[in-house]
């Protein structure tokens, strides 16, 4: 099949993304290593083709998605909700284009940001809409009220997934999220997980840490430092735990997104903190090589969030056979078997996290150990379910549908 991937971001050239970007490219490659041809649509900042590992990327032109985000100003807020209009149709028009002379099978396309809203119902291309967030419920969670131009792109985006013949998401908590306040059945396609046995690290990160925190004597958090991710009860967290351990280290690892208050989760974590300052550090985004050594000294890695959809940041700790502690009603209780892989904590309690932490501490060489293969067994087992396979099965049940759906137009064009 020639695959075609919609997307706001693409992890090339050192690009700092998030969840999104980086299931994409796992997804892409292990699909090109199977015999398909994958080509990526990005909204970038210029125009480009270029290969990535087999992988065809069209770099399309966009204006600035993010265009004075959070701006109170009416007329910015109503650019911004054009830019995101006018990217789409872009992306639609490159995606006729190449479909032209490379016949696209299928076009996946996020929720986020709409990326594919002119493609939707098509008659040429199926379509499938991937469902990785409910905008009102991540509004919400980030503590902001949304402006007139949050509504219209949130309407955008829920537009896209409405109206698309097909959809799914990757996880159940999303699945009830949209069956309870929109009354749309979504599919379930489990996300692939990806395991970088071969990759050849940097160890520079993991040993500047070392020397203030030594291996398996701090905890991690890595990812986007916001408060949908419930960074922000972390520091709750450090000052219950910290009087009780206080060779514990806390180590934060990602794009800072600040407060709703405009002020650094950093900065704020630092100054609830200001007594135990010296054992909190703060990192920037790291790519993967230097990532990974800092995820496997690591006791274990918090994942604290309010809401969130199969993070691939639980997978990747888990992959490398550390403990996560999780939350429960984010999705990351899908992920984690409480007591056996890490464990799940009350959502949005720093006491109930702090809790969950001491049960890590607590436990013995030999319950370590055991959870080490409880990690491993689970890892393995979904492995095993061969996730890219339960995908493409899901895209040639798509294409079928659709070619049923739609008679054969003149020319040989569905």
């Amino acid at each position: 099949m020639h695959i075609g991937f919609l997307t706001p971001e693409y992890p090339l050239n050192n690009t700092r993304v998030g969840g999104l970007g980086t299931y994409i490219r796992k997804t892409a490659l292990e699909l090109h290593k199977r015999g398909h041809k994958v080509s990526v649509f990005w909204e970038s900042i210029h125009n480009a083709k270029l290969n990535d590992d087999g992988i065809t990327i069209y770099e399309i032109k966009c204006p600035p998605l993010y265009y004075a985000l959070n701006s109170q100003s009416l007329l910015k807020q109503l650019i911004r909700v054009s830019y995101v209009l006018y990217s789409a149709l872009k992306l639609r028009n490159k995606v006729f284009q190449v479909h032209k002379e490379h016949e696209l099978d299928i076009i996946q396309s996020p929720n986020y940001l709409a990326p594919g809203f002119f493609l939707k119902q098509n008659n040429q291309i199926p379509l499938i809409s991937r469902v990785s967030s409910y905008a009102p419920l991540y509004h919400a969670a980030f503590g902001i009220p949304r402006s007139f131009g949050d509504y219209l792109i949130d309407y955008l985006e829920l537009r896209q997934v409405m109206s698309a013949e097909f959809k799914f998401s990757p996880s159940h908590f999303m699945q009830r999220v949209y069956f309870r306040y929109e009354n749309c059945d979504l599919n379930f396609i489990p996300t692939p997980i990806e395991i970088h046995k071969s990759i050849k690290t940097d160890n520079s990160l993991a040993e500047k840490i070392s020397r203030q925190f030594p291996p398996k004597q701090y905890l991690l958090y890595f990812g986007s430092l916001s408060r949908i991710k419930g960074v922000d009860l972390m520091a709750d967290v450090v000052n219950q735990l910290s009087p009780k351990y206080p060779n514990l280290g806390f180590v934060f690892i990602g794009i800072d997104y600040g407060l709703p208050n405009g002020k650094p989760i950093s900065e704020f974590i630092l100054k609830s903190c200001s007594k135990h300052k010296k054992k909190i550090l703060f990192f920037p985004y790291q790519q993967h090589k230097v990532l990974y050594p800092v995820i496997k000294n690591s006791l274990g890695v918090v994942a604290p969030s309010r809401v969130d959809n199969y993070p691939n940041t639980c997978l990747e700790a888990q992959s490398l056979g550390v403990p996560v502690i999780g939350t429960t009603d984010s999705s990351i209780d899908e992920i984690i078997i409480d007591g056996k892989t890490g464990f799940i904590a009350e959502n949005s309690s720093p006491i109930s996290i702090a809790s969950k932490i001491a049960k890590l501490l607590k436990m013995s060489k030999k319950e370590r150990l055991e959870m080490r293969k409880n990690i491993d067994q689970n890892i393995s087992d979904i492995l095993s379910e061969d996730r890219i396979k339960i995908l493409t099965d899901y895209y040639e049940k798509v294409v079928k549908e659709f070619k049923k759906q739609h008679k054969r137009a003149k020319g040989g064009v569905y």
